[in-house]
């Protein structure tokens, strides 16, 4: 009885060490993080974030993580500018993205 109930211990101490790390992890590597990436992406967009209240001066800007979601690359329309419509964005970077 007291081995089992010590294993169930050691397992749950485990999995508490495992999460803690994982969150701290996450903290030192996230992006602007101590040993996060010292320069972004190219690929990177960002835009404005709208929780912040009226009275705020700067909009906090976040990463967009849909931008390639909301404008992929459509390839035929690079190859005939004519064509593309005036109100369609396209993004020519997500070409770079996708591959």
């Amino acid at each position: 009885m007291q081995y089992k109930e010590y294993q169930e211990r050691q397992q749950n101490a485990l999995k508490y060490v495992t999460e803690e790390w994982a969150a701290i992890e996450y903290e030192l590597l996230r992006e602007r993080g101590l040993w996060g990436p010292p320069i972004g992406s190219h690929l990177d967009k960002f835009t404005l974030e709208m929780t912040e209240g009226p009275c705020r001066m700067r909009k906090k800007m976040v990463r967009n993580d849909m931008f390639y979601i909301h404008y992929p690359y459509i390839p035929e329309a690079e190859t005939n500018t004519n064509s593309a419509q005036v109100g369609s964005f396209i993004s020519r970077k997500s070409s770079q993205k996708n591959h």
